[in-house]
């Protein structure tokens, strides 16, 4: 068993969780992710670790005890990227995800139906961000390259729906040239 810090953002159907040794280790980045109902941490149960609630503990946790993070509900594709969105935005106050990062996490989400929740959980950078964005979208999409609106990823590439650019477009009130 050693000590963790383990912070804590409790989803309505998960948890998110990003946990390091306390005090830290030099270069050991810790653990980050999501835990499930029928999951746990490290053997502590998702019952347990809900009961600690959000925000930073420190816990003692045994990474011996390889625990399943458990199953993720069936969501819809829309409400994936919303909560794939939420947790990057967890991840980023820990450190584990950039402001590039982030931004191509609300482009993709960014839709008629998460549209005002990402801007209500949007920091300030991501607002201005979004807004530099959304200047630079034609008004006839058709008139864009194939690899203007292009997320680049390791894992490849990934188009920026055009429903969600033209969302943006008009959610900040700009049109480009």
């Amino acid at each position: 068993m050693c000590t963790f810090k383990l912070s804590i953002q409790i989803y309505d159907y998960a948890i998110g969780y990003h946990c390091n040794y306390s005090p830290p280790l030099k270069n050991i980045g810790g653990y980050f992710g999501s835990v499930y109902p029928d999951g746990g941490l490290f053997g502590k149960s998702f019952d347990e670790l809900l009961s600690l609630g959000n925000g930073t503990h420190e816990v003692q946790l045994d990474e011996r005890q390889q625990t399943p993070h458990g199953t993720a509900p069936e969501l819809d594709n829309a409400r994936k990227l919303f909560e794939s969105y939420r947790l990057a935005l967890f991840g980023y106050e820990h450190g584990v995800f950039t402001e590039a990062d982030i931004l191509a996490h609300a482009l993709l989400a960014y839709s008629e139906e998460y549209a005002d929740d990402i801007c209500k959980l949007a920091p300030d950078f991501l607002l201005a961000s979004l807004r530099e964005f959304a200047s630079r979208i034609p008004e006839n999409l058709e008139d864009r390259s194939p690899d203007e609106f292009v997320i680049f990823s390791s894992a490849g590439t990934t188009q920026i729906p055009s429903a969600n650019l033209n969302l943006l477009r008009r959610t900040f009130g700009r049109i480009a040239g």
